[in-house]
């Protein structure tokens, strides 16, 4: 009887939710138990100013379609995709839509991964996906939207739906993404311990946005939490590198320092920048630490 009653639940949700949407086409059934694929949706959906492309799991098996739209990247969220096609080149990570997923470390990947993928082929097109096209394919777009045009999140949010309507990453994953435009105080430093050996390195890495072809000088300072948990700012310069900005005002960089600030127990960074210019006619919008890891 309780089965027979869930069917009946996500069809009768499935229904309200088809006659009340305005849009050309079904992309998913809103049920009782979650947002699923609709059969329907086999085909993704393309910003064209970026030949990125986001989907469900059915449009990841089409294949003719993915063809000819021009695709020759995939990103899969939900784990080895429903089908491989010769010829594309794929990036791939299993991670849960649920409050407790941290898809920050997927995020970064992925976004390596696109750039790559522009630089290598610059007319082709990544598709993203995950199962329903809706939270954790969207959270991949959102981010590459972010950290490429230092955008914020709702920004981002409305270039994504613009051309798929459904998308709405859920809660975590939002908190996280409007936490990457946040300019963030600081990075924690990952697998730094009280123990770490002296000899052992951070590797920092960011990106600073500023005047185009404008010459950055960075500067790597550490933070701390105090005893009631608050972000303290130190002035301790622990990296310096330098980073010429593109055309487009962009650049990443990326330093390798000792871990022997953890002697005055540093838990994080953050980061400045600083162009030489007599004219004033260069500058720095933002300088942002996106990760500070313990390298062996």
């Amino acid at each position: 009887m309780s089965t027979h009653i869930g069917i009946l639940i996500i069809v009768l949700s499935a229904c309200l939710w088809s006659s009340s949407s305005v849009h050309a086409f079904p992309q998913v059934i809103k049920a009782a138990y979650g947002v699923y694929a609709h059969p329907d949706d086999r085909t993704a959906q393309c910003l064209d100013d970026h030949n990125i492309c986001i989907g469900n799991h059915y449009a990841a098996e089409n294949e003719a379609h993915l063809r000819h739209i021009g695709v020759r990247y995939i990103v899969s969220a939900v784990g080895e995709p429903p089908a491989r096609f010769s010829g594309m080149d794929y990036h791939v990570f299993r991670i849960e839509d649920i409050v407790t997923s941290d898809m920050t470390k997927h995020w970064e990947e992925a976004y390596e991964f696109i750039k790559s993928a522009r630089v290598a082929h610059p007319h082709a097109r990544i598709f993203v996906h995950c199962h329903a096209g809706v939270s954790r394919s969207a959270s991949i777009v959102i981010y590459y939207l972010i950290r490429e045009l230092g955008i914020d999140y709702d920004t981002a949010l409305e270039m994504v739906r613009k051309h798929r309507h459904v998308v709405e990453p859920n809660a975590r994953f939002e908190r996280d993404l409007r936490e990457v435009h946040s300019h963030r105080a600081y990075t924690e430093i990952h697998g730094l311990t009280a123990s770490t050996p002296k000899r052992d390195f951070i590797q920092i890495r960011g990106y600073t946005r500023g005047t185009p072809h404008a010459v950055a000088t960075i500067q790597v300072y550490t933070a701390y939490r105090d005893v009631c948990g608050s972000v303290v700012r130190t002035d301790d310069a622990i990296c310096l590198t330098t980073a010429t900005l593109d055309g487009n005002g962009h650049a990443e960089w990326e330093c390798l320092t000792k871990t022997d600030p953890a002697s005055y127990d540093a838990t994080a960074v953050y980061a400045k920048a600083s162009v030489e210019d007599n004219n004033g006619n260069a500058g720095i919008d933002e300088t942002v630490v996106v990760s500070a890891v313990l390298k062996k």
